[in-house]
């Protein structure tokens, strides 16, 4: 597999090299890695890896963003802030960012697994979600109205969360999500893949390579758009015009007067603005035996991080939440003759022998 996939500790001292590869193949790219060097002994050591962080032109410029390697802390989470706000110009009210967090904190889920832990029960369930997922104060009050008439403590916890941290209506006008859930995440560490237990090396070109067929992708798929709106939008907006339909409209005077409802989506979901964040590529990069061989970069003995090993055998999987459904192998137990191919006998009591 190291022949395919490349040795570990050498990936890392290769990255420097694939950082000048990809600053030459892309403009306006910026790449930063950072090493310990420890200073304190007598003999020198060769630096130590210890945050890498990829900011590809085409994605900044179709409003993507970059690639960032680093061992979860304060300082390296700090790093990261300090360099995507360059990469920004700088974070500003009118244009907030949203962080979706992986680790189902803060988000609407994991207010209904402590939920369900004290007031267990199907309609409690189903009225939380309702109350969530509402566009208006209207419909989450209902929903809140119909916990509160069946268990009353159970209403007395969910007012003590602020809405805004759980519930759709409540969110800031200036964020164009609507997500309650953490979904988003999920299905980016299974877009990700194999790739996270590869060598760094072929796990950041991996993730460039994906990267650069999604754009072309997501470009071919812009240039079939026949309207003004992205397809999810419109499937969303016709949904709203079919329920409309069982409206009773009240005359209010002599004349009728009509508003598309295209116009009242935000310039976010046009196809404008869609083909903009898909206008750009990434270029390819050339495999490292193709690489010049009088590259000069510094440093040039990378040594990998060192491996805070945990107890115990590593887990890939996703830890579940309680509460959240189990995949059960289910086994029959019906037995299969392999002689006759009957079922109900084997082929040690089989007649046929």
């Amino acid at each position: 597999m190291e022949s395919i996939e490349g040795c570990h500790a050498e990936s890392f001292g290769r990255l420097p090299y694939y950082a000048k590869i990809v600053l030459a193949n892309h403009e306006r790219s910026v790449v930063t890695l950072q090493c310990d060097v420890d200073e304190s002994e007598s003999i020198p050591h060769a630096p130590v890896f210890k945050i890498f962080f990829l900011d590809l032109s085409a994605l900044r410029m179709g409003s993507w963003r970059g690639v960032v390697l680093f061992w979860e802390c304060k300082e390296s989470w700090g790093f990261f802030f300090e360099n995507l706000s360059n990469m920004l110009g700088g974070f500003s009210y009118d244009k907030p960012w949203t962080f979706m967090s992986d680790r189902q904190k803060e988000v609407c889920k994991a207010y209904l697994c402590q939920f369900q832990r004290q007031f267990a029960g199907a309609a409690l369930k189903k009225y939380f979600w309702q109350a969530a997922k509402s566009y208006n104060a209207a419909g989450f009050n209902f929903a809140l109205h119909k916990i509160k008439e069946l268990k009353p403590a159970a209403y007395d916890w969910l007012l003590k969360i602020h809405a805004e941290m759980w519930s759709r209506h409540a969110f800031d006008e200036r964020l164009k999500n609507d997500h309650v859930t953490n979904n988003i995440s999920k299905s980016f560490n299974h877009w990700v893949g194999d790739l996270r237990s590869k060598p760094v090396l072929t796990l950041v070109d991996g993730l460039r390579t994906k990267l650069m067929c999604r754009l072309q992708q997501r470009k071919l798929k812009g240039l079939k758009i026949s309207g003004d709106l992205v397809p999810n939008v419109v499937k969303e907006l016709n949904k709203i015009k079919e329920e409309s339909r069982k409206c009773h409209l009240l005359v209010a005077g002599e004349h009728e007067f009509e508003k598309r409802v295209f116009g009242v989506c935000d310039s976010r979901f046009s196809k404008e603005n869609y083909m903009k964040a898909y206008s750009y590529c990434i270029h390819p990069v050339p495999d490292p035996t193709f690489w010049p061989q009088d590259l000069e970069v510094e440093p040039t003995n990378l040594l990998p991080p060192i491996v805070r090993r945990m107890p115990g055998r590593p887990k890939k999987n996703r830890r579940k939440e309680p509460g959240e459904a189990h995949n059960i192998v289910r086994r029959s137990n019906m037995v299969r003759c392999k002689v006759s191919n009957d079922l109900g006998h084997n082929k040690r009591t089989c007649h046929v022998i």
